[in-house]
Formats: structure tokens, C-alpha cells, sequence
């Protein structure tokens, strides 16, 4: 065995006492506190004998980490995304369960799950002709029969259980007619058009009206299809138009497509389908001159989401060039300020940014690994971890240059091995930096550990991400950049050992051969060294005076009570904000500015929404229809979901009970049988009823069923009201509890979020506090103020990003909550840091006696956390802000709106840790000695008063 393996044997036995919180001088006050705080004394005995570990393998550590780090990121690489359209919904809403219901309904016939499709809206091209740019037009109607034709015959899946390719005419089955209306519309159009040209009086068996039409007794409900309707006016008998219908315009027709998945095909297979369908339309495949056709479908969405992701991407990695342009200026800086100047300092910078980003890719390759899904959701945690990481490692490397500083003051003439030298150090970088680290990491772990429970799955999968990076990262930092460290340092060592060997050495020879040696440049080494010497320690003097003066600024009572008068104030202006935050769910955010879907998301939000918006209510439990009394509860249902005032009334339902009742007669629907229904359904002008109903396969019996009814309203803009009127429907459905029923709308899941994105901003604020303050009682013991004032300054932060927001009139969405859980995240970094420090600095100061020595132990203790914090805070707020200020260079909603709250969190922790906090603390201290002297009659200061 090495000597330097004895000496590093030997080493756990002297450093396991040197690192105690509290020091010889101070064993008769702190007899108690060793059990007290036997918590942190155990880390720190831990980390001291973690500095052995890392320092004896930091190569090999250094290794380990970057196979590791490489082999998930390579995993990142190869994990497709997959995105869930219900993934903001929260776990116990209700559109979940009748979304649930629905997809029940559809998979119980073919068992091939929900149905999917496309929507395709189609609108006339910006012509002079004014005959073009209205759909009420013969051109315009076949070109718009021409385009569904093109869906219907053009695009095929291949049907695996026929084993065959199969266009949509053919694989659909229950919903091909879902477009009829405009077929029978333009038949109609083209017969009479046909008659007025042949000098022939209009047939008065065909009446094109809206909403209802009809052609030669057979009514037809045209709503779906024909929006942008400008109806004519019957005071203006001029128009050629009057005659052929009661429109005078026509801006748009829309086309449904909707297919069950009956070819047993993949997800893949259906989302291919969809895309093609939209690549065709929106590529320019298609050719005409009168018309262009805008498609939205699910898969299309997720398309344009992640590509809106996508186009982050360069700016983000223009925004860690800046951040790694600022980490090596501030390293060489504060390498500069402690006389320590060397360029190997950059790699500490460098890997200060890098070492989060490998934190991240480990821990997502490794939830990918374990068949996390990839949503688009965890693409924002790298921010979160890269704040924290790098506060982490500007700490480690400010303490790491403070202690290398006071060593060479103190340690002069102790001889120690370079590995023994190194240990040390990093023993003590890890004792003064870990358990901060370890405070800020453990309060995130935990609050995202609660989060992972409660909100939405897209919540919970963001949580999971950020639990995941954070510990990886804690792990790295102490591992990788702990290594990373060591090695910088022990060749520092070995350069200093060099040089002094060499001038012992140039010494000798100077001295025994009389100058042979060069001499020159010994002796103009001196006066350089001297002058970085003075500059060094003028730096230093003129850094602690200012610290110092803004100190004794800071404990001035009167200062400390403005301070935290203009908090108060700032804390009622946010409240004022918060409680006027609105809710705005508008798809368009989710988009690049240059993405079609915008457009069609316009017109779906003004022209569609507001004029036809459905609503399918299941009936789960029909019950006996032979039965007079249950035909009419179920008519009392229907009749009063089309009583409420935004309803079209009966005129937009479709409900099969009415048709039955037509086609049986009244006296026929009280012997109602299976055969009755059967036969019914078994007419060629009943068959489309078959989608709606569902029936035991045995004898035919009437298991369940669904109806629809339309409504309209120029409030159904807002999402607000939407969610309104869809609480209406569920009041009216829970009066039929017998009936089982449930209603479905396909914005109900997104409608649901309206009520529950503030529960989980605030449930994931307390989950934070509640964290933050239980972690810190266990480390800092009894130190109740530091550990209360730590809690208050991260809820003052949290509600003043909110209120900021709110002020800003910025709305609360899906997105803007993503970012705020990051936000939250980082709100805990630096007063957890500062907190701790704050706790920590009064281990080696002797416990004051009186009111002077307690003035002055808490002016001592504010100083020397400031300097171990302040400026690795500032460094670290000053990066972060840069990298996170690259995206305002992307237009894009997601992008604009995390800056705007990563930048106001960023603000507001510093400010809340080097200003408020410190206010805070003085006025606390005021306070507590005050009421001591209030209760006893004595000048001394007792152990019980918190410090």
C-alpha cells in the first residue's frame, strides 16, 4: 500500500471532528445542540467521508457519469413523443368518466375503441367575382361535393381483419352519413338551379332553408355543414336568392369524417391516416380556383404542438451559449477576485452548465426506460434543472476559492500530501455547501413527490420529470462536478508544487553558482506577484466593506420596517391580482405563428362554436320503451335539455324515439317489442339510427343509446361561458339518475381545467411551503425563525409571480401552469441556500451575552452569509436570466409566457433573499428581545430566545 493510501486511511479519523457545528470554544453552550442537531452532524460526517470517496476516484466517477448520462440521453433520442389530448384534465373530473362512457359505447359494437377523424372546413378564395366568395352557389357546392369525394375515395387503410385496403367509404360504418345534409342540399340547389334555367316555376316539394331544409318530405337539418349564414332579408324581394332559400350567404361548409376503428388498427396507423388527409389539402395537392380547405383532427394537433416545441429549440441553445459566455466571465472574475487566476477555471464553468442538462438527459432516459410516456410537457424540465444546477455550482466554486484562500492564510507551514491537501478542501466545500444543496433539492423532490398525486396526469407526468432530474442532478453534483473539482484542483496543486520546486531549485543554484540561474525572472516575479497580491487583497476589503456597509444599512430598524412595509404592500397587490385572474384555455397558444391550425381555430372560436354546439347525451339505462311511463321520462329529458335558452330547440336533435314514434304511430309505440325496433332500423332512411343505439346481440333487446341536441349564443366565445352552459346540462342530467345518463362534449375534458388549474397552483404552492418548512425544521433544528421566514419568503415569491402575471393580463392555461411548477421549483433554490447559511453561520461565534453582543453577533451572521451567498446568487440569477431571455426571440405563446415568469421568479428570489429576509430577520430580532424584556427583568440574553 501507497503512502498516500495510508495517509488517506488515516484521514476519516481526523476529519470526522474537525466539520461539528459547533467548535471548542463553544462546548459549554452547545452541549445540547449535538443531539439537537444530530441530523446535520450525520451529513456532515457524511460528506466528509464522501470527499475521501470522490477525491480517492474522481477520474473514474467523472467516467461513469458520462457513459451513463450518454446511454439515456441516447435512449431521450430514440423515445418518440406521445402526447394524451386528456392530459390536463384532473384525475377525478367528471368529463373523464363520460369520456369513459362514450368509448364504452363505441367499443362495445367493434371493439376498436373510440372513433377518430378529420374536419375539414372550406372556405372561398379571396376572388373580385362576388358570386365566388359565397357557397350558396352552384360552382361552389359541386366544388365542395367534389371534396367529399376526394376523402371518401382517395385515402385507404389497410382493414387487417379483411385483409384488404379499404378507402373511408368503405371502412366507415356508422357515420358516413354524417355529411348527407350537404349531398341532398346540392342536389336540391342543382334541381332547381336546373329549372330556373329551363324558364320552369321552382319545385315546392324542395325548400332550402336554414336550419331545417327538406326535398319532397324528407326534412334534413343542414347546421352541421353550413356556417357563416347571412339570412336574406324578407323586406328585399330583389335578390334571386329569395325563391331558392331564406340565405343570402354562405362563408363557409364544413365536412365531418367519422369512422370506427374496425381494421384493427394502430394508433400509428389512424394517425397516419389523419395526417395524410391534411398534408393533401394543406401541402396544395389540392387544385381549385374557387375554394380552399382547411383540416384540424387530433393527430394534426399533436403535429403542431410539438413542432411549436421544436422551433424553441435553437434559441434555447443560443440561450446556454450566453449562459456559458456569463458563467466563464463571472468564473474568471471571482477566480480574478480571489487571486487565483487560472485559465483551467473555464472548465469549471463549463461544467457547471453541462452538469444539469446530464442530470436531465440521465434522469428522462431513465423514466423512458421504465415506460414513462414522452409528452412535450417534460421538454420544460432541463430549465428548472439547469437554474437549480447551476445556483448549486456557483456555490460549490465560491466556496471552493473562500477555503482555498483561507488555507494558504492559515495552513503555512503544514506539511501535507497533494491528495491530503485536496480531500480536505473538498471536505469542506461539501460540509459548507452540501446541506443547502441537499435542503433545496430534497424541499423539490418532495413537493413534486405530492404533486405526482394530485392535478392532471400531464401535472403529474411534469412532476415526475422534474423529481427525476433533480435528484440525478443533486447526485451529479456531488458526484461529477464534485470530481470535476477535485481534479481542477489537485492539478492546481501539482502546478503550484512545480513552481515552488523550481524556484527552490533556481534558489540553490543562484545561491551556490552565483546568478547561473536566471535570476532575472525571479526577481521580476516578486513585484508582479505583489501588485496581484495588493489587488487582490484591495478587492477583498472593498467587497467586505460593502457588504459590510449594506449590512449595518439592512439593521437599522427604521430601514428594515420600510422594507417590509413595501412588502406588505406588494403582498396586497398581488393578492388584488390573484383574485382577478381569469382562466383562458384558447388552443391558438399552442401553435407557431405560421401554423395553419390557427386559422381554422379562428373561425372554429367565432363562427362555429357560437352558432352550433353539440351536445351527446348517453342513456345508459333506458329501461322498458313497451313501457307509456318510460318513453315519457325520457321525453321529459330531451324536452328539457331543449328548453334551456341557448338551445335550438327540437329542430337541431336528433333523437330515434321520435322517428320510431312516426314510423309505428302512438298506438304502436305502447306495444313497443325488439321486432318493432328491428324492423324499424331495417328501412333504408332509418338505417343512420344505428349508430345511436346499442342492443343485446342475443334477442335484440335496447341495452343503451345516445341523442344530440344543438345550441348557439354569442357568449359561447368564451370559454367561461362554455363551461356554464355545460354545467347546465350536467344539473339537468343529474335529475335523471334512474336513466343512468351522462353528456359528453368534445371541450368538456379541456372545460373541467377552468375550476381546476387555480386548485393546482395553490395546492402545489402549499405542497411547497409545507415541504420547505418540515425539511427545514429537520436541519436546522430548533430554529424556528429562520426556518418560518424561509417558508414566508417562498409563498411571498409564488403569490408575487401570480400577481405579477395577473397584473400583466396574462391568463392562466395549461401552459402558463407547466411554468409555474418550474417556477416554483427555482423559488425554493436561493432562500433555501440562504436560510441555511444564515442558520449555519452562528456555529463558530460565540452565543451573545447582552444586547450589544447580540447586535453584534447578528451583524457577523448576516455578513458572512451574504458572503457566502450573495454573490454566487447574483451570478447565478444573472445566467439563468440570459439563457431564459433567448426565447423572447421565439413568437411563440409557450415561449413568451415562461419568460415572463421565469424572469419575474428569478427577480423576485433575489430580491426576497438578499433584501427581505434580512429585513425580516432584523425586525424579528428586535421583536423577540423586546418581548424577552418584557417578560424578565434581566439584561443577559438566555439560550431559549432563537438566534
Amino acid at each position: 500500500m501507497s503512502k498516500t493510501e495510508n495517509s488517506l486511511n488515516n484521514y476519516s479519523s481526523f476529519e470526522t471532528s474537525n466539520f461539528e457545528p459547533t467548535t471548542s470554544s463553544n462546548n459549554k453552550n452547545n452541549k445540547n445542540n449535538k443531539s439537537k442537531f444530530s441530523l446535520l452532524r450525520f451529513v456532515h460526517l457524511a460528506y466528509n467521508y464522501w470527499a475521501i470517496f470522490i477525491v480517492r476516484n474522481s477520474k473514474a466517477i467523472i467516467a461513469i457519469c458520462t457513459l451513463i448520462t450518454f446511454l439515456c440521453t441516447l435512449k431521450v433520442v430514440m423515445t418518440q413523443y406521445k402526447n394524451d389530448i386528456t392530459g390536463y384534465t384532473p384525475y377525478g373530473a367528471r368529463s373523464r368518466q363520460e369520456l369513459a362512457i362514450r368509448e364504452h359505447f363505441f367499443n362495445e359494437k367493434d371493439g376498436g375503441g373510440s372513433p377518430f377523424g378529420v374536419f375539414l372546413l372550406l372556405l372561398p378564395k379571396k376572388q373580385n367575382n362576388k358570386d365566388n366568395d359565397n357557397f350558396l352557389n352552384e360552382k361552389m357546392l359541386n366544388e365542395a361535393i367534389k371534396v367529399d369525394e376526394i376523402v371518401n375515395q382517395n385515402f385507404s387503410l389497410f382493414n387487417l381483419n379483411k385483409n384488404r385496403s379499404e378507402t373511408f367509404s368503405q371502412f366507415c360504418r356508422d357515420f358516413c352519413e354524417l355529411n348527407e345534409p350537404l349531398r341532398r342540399f346540392q342536389e336540391g340547389f342543382q334541381h332547381q338551379i336546373q329549372r330556373l334555367e329551363s324558364n320552369e316555376t321552382l319545385n315546392p316539394n324542395i325548400k332550402l332553408n336554414y336550419p331545417l331544409s327538406s326535398i319532397f318530405g324528407r326534412t334534413f337539418n343542414i347546421q352541421p355543414n353550413f356556417f357563416g349564414i347571412h339570412l336574406l332579408n324578407t323586406n328585399n324581394n330583389s335578390n334571386n336568392n329569395i325563391e331558392l332559400s331564406n340565405m343570402a350567404k354562405v362563408e363557409m361548409v364544413a365536412l365531418i369524417y367519422k369512422a370506427e376503428r374496425v381494421g384493427g388498427w394502430s394508433d400509428d396507423e389512424v394517425k397516419n391516416w389523419q395526417l395524410s388527409v391534411s398534408k393533401y389539402f394543406d401541402k396544395g395537392d389540392f387544385n381549385s380556383s374557387l375554394i380552399r380547405v382547411l383540416s384540424v383532427s387530433t393527430a394534426y394537433v399533436e403535429v403542431e404542438v410539438v413542432r411549436a416545441g421544436l422551433t424553441m429549440l435553437p434559441f434555447i441553445i443560443v440561450g446556454f451559449v450566453i449562459m456559458l459566455c456569463c458563467s466563464s466571465v463571472f468564473v474568471l472574475l471571482s477566480a480574478s477576485y480571489m487571486n487565483q487566476f487560472n485559465y483551467k477555471r473555464l472548465w469549471l464553468a463549463l461544467m457547471a452548465c453541462l452538469c444539469p442538462l446530464m442530470a436531465s438527459g440521465t434522469a428522462l432516459g431513465l423514466l423512458f426506460l421504465f415506460g414513462v410516456r414522452f409528452g412535450t410537457v417534460l421538454c420544460v424540465t432541463p430549465f428548472l434543472v439547469l437554474a437549480i444546477g447551476v445556483d448549486d455550482a456557483y456555490l460549490m466554486i465560491h466556496a471552493w476559492q473562500r477555503i482555498k484562500s483561507k488555507e494558504k492564510e492559515i495552513n503555512r507551514g503544514i506539511i501535507e500530501t497533494i491528495k491530503e491537501r485536496v480531500t480536505k478542501r473538498m471536505a469542506l466545500v461539501l460540509v459548507d455547501t452540501g446541506p443547502a444543496i441537499l435542503i433545496s433539492a430534497l424541499t423539490n423532490i418532495c413537493a413534486d413527490a405530492i404533486g405526482s398525486f394530485t392535478g392532471s396526469p400531464e401535472i403529474t407526468l411534469l412532476c415526475m420529470g422534474s423529481m427525476a432530474a433533480i435528484t440525478v442532478d443533486f447526485i451529479y453534483q456531488v458526484t461529477f462536478y464534485a470530481a470535476v473539482i477535485a481534479l481542477l484542483d489537485e492539478s492546481e496543486l501539482k502546478s503550484e508544487q512545480l513552481k515552488e520546486n523550481n524556484r527552490k531549485l533556481c534558489l540553490s543554484i543562484l545561491i551556490g553558482s552565483k546568478g547561473i540561474c536566471k535570476n532575472k525572472t525571479i526577481n521580476h516575479q516578486k513585484p508582479k506577484n505583489k501588485i496581484s497580491n495588493n489587488l487582490y487583497l484591495n478587492l477583498k476589503n472593498q467587497l467586505n466593506k460593502t457588504t459590510k456597509k449594506y449590512v449595518g444599512f439592512i439593521m437599522n430598524p427604521l430601514i428594515s420596517f420600510i422594507i417590509c412595509l413595501f412588502w406588505i404592500i406588494f403582498v396586497i397587490f398581488s393578492v388584488i391580482g390573484v383574485s382577478h385572474f381569469k382562466v383562458n384555455l384558447s388552443t391558438k397558444k399552442l401553435f407557431a405563428s405560421d401554423s395553419l391550425l390557427l386559422e381554422i381555430d379562428h373561425y372554429r372560436e367565432q363562427q362555429i362554436v357560437p352558432f352550433f354546439t353539440m351536445a351527446t347525451i348517453f342513456v345508459n339505462n333506458p329501461g322498458n320503451l313497451s313501457n307509456p311511463s318510460q318513453i315519457q321520462r325520457l321525453n321529459k329529458l330531451v324536452n328539457e335539455m331543449e328548453s334551456l335558452p341557448e338551445s335550438w330547440g327540437s329542430s337541431s336533435t336528433n333523437y330515434f324515439i321520435r322517428d320510431l314514434s312516426d314510423f309505428l304511430g302512438e298506438e304502436s309505440l305502447n306495444d313497443l317489442n325488439n321486432e318493432l325496433i328491428n324492423e324499424f332500423l331495417k328501412w333504408p332512411e332509418n338505417k343512420h339510427w344505428k349508430a345511436f343505439i346499442r342492443t343485446d346481440g342475443e334477442n335484440g333487446t335496447l341495452k343503451r343509446f345516445f341523442f344530440t341536441t344543438a345550441y348557439h349564443g354569442e357568449s359561447l366565445k368564451e370559454w367561461a361561458e362554455r363551461a356554464n352552459l355545460q354545467n347546465k346540462w350536467r344539473d339537468i342530467i343529474d335529475k335523471y339518475s334512474d336513466l343512468n345518463a351522462t353528456v359528453f362534449n368534445d371541450e368538456g375534458l379541456f372545460l373541467d381545467l377552468i375550476n381546476n388549474m387555480p386548485t393546482d397552483a395553490w395546492q402545489s404552492a402549499l405542497a411547497t411551503l409545507i415541504c420547505m418548512t418540515t425539511i427545514c425544521a429537520l436541519f436546522m433544528g430548533g430554529e424556528w425563525r429562520t426556518v418560518i421566514l424561509a417558508g414566508i419568503s417562498i409563498g411571498s415569491i409564488i403569490l408575487g409571480t401570480l400577481g405579477i402575471l395577473a397584473w400583466m393580463d396574462i391568463t392562466m392555461d395549461p401552459i402558463m401552469m407547466a411554468a409555474l411548477v418550474i417556477s416554483i421549483g427555482f423559488s425554493i433554490d436561493i432562500p433555501a441556500h440562504v436560510s441555511y447559511h444564515f442558520y449555519s453561520s452562528g456555529f463558530d461565534l460565540p452565543k451573545p451575552i447582552n444586547k450589544n453582543d447580540r447586535h453584534l453577533f447578528l451583524n457577523q451572521r448576516l455578513t458572512t452569509t451574504l458572503l457566502a451567498v450573495g454573490i454566487p446568487a447574483l451570478q447565478a440569477a444573472i445566467s439563468t436570466s440570459f439563457c431564459v431571455l433567448a426565447l423572447l426571440l421565439v413568437p411563440l405563446y409557450m415561449a413568451q409566457i415562461f419568460v415572463k415568469i421565469m424572469f419575474s421568479c428569478i427577480i423576485l428570489c433575489v430580491i426576497h433573499s438578499l433584501i427581505l429576509i434580512p429585513a425580516l430577520i432584523v425586525l424579528s430580532d428586535g421583536i423577540l428581545w423586546n418581548l424577552f424584556l418584557l417578560c424578565h427583568n434581566t439584561e443577559s440574553v438566555p439560550n431559549s430566545i432563537e438566534s
